[in-house]
């Protein structure tokens, strides 16, 4: 029987983060085997959405706060250059994330565990970090595109 431990998030993720970066996003990313201890320096935005239910955890997208414009910029097909208002950042970056929570979702209730997910979450600064306590997993996941990269991170853990 499939347990969280045994679960295969690597390619549920991985292959989300993939598919939302090419055909919603016009992106050619590469997935990265290692992901450094500290990520992004700087101005940056995280975008999340927490699970809920018999499996809870959160979804997280990590990004600089220049890079989050081109992916807004591509999403809209608008020039980064010209985008406007901060809020269309925003609701593509948290879009983003949601796609690809709503991907790890159905894979984890095609397995038979059942879960939620919650409307999505924005941050942006240079001073915070986001840590979840308690969870049965952890995993992040780099991904490349031209010099610019990215964090995606997954944490969850089964009902008591």
């Amino acid at each position: 029987m499939e347990t969280i431990h045994t679960f295969d998030v690597r390619s549920a993720v991985v292959d989300a983060v993939c598919e939302v970066f090419d055909l919603m996003l016009t992106l050619e990313i590469e997935h990265l085997e290692a992901v450094a201890q500290s990520h992004l320096y700087g101005e940056k935005i995280l975008a999340a959405i927490n699970l809920v239910g018999p499996v809870a955890g959160m979804v997280t997208i990590q990004v600089e706060a220049a890079y989050a414009r081109v992916v807004a910029g591509n999403m809209l097909d608008i020039d980064p250059d010209e985008l406007q208002n901060p809020a269309d950042v925003k609701d593509v970056l948290t879009e983003v994330c949601n796609m690809v929570a709503g991907n790890l979702k159905s894979s984890l209730c095609d397995t038979g565990f059942s879960c939620r997910i919650s409307p999505p979450a924005f941050t942006m600064g240079s001073d915070f970090e986001l840590e979840c306590l308690h969870l049965d997993r952890e995993e992040a996941y780099a991904y490349a595109h031209a010099a610019e990269t990215f964090r995606v991170s997954v944490g969850l853990k089964a009902a008591e």
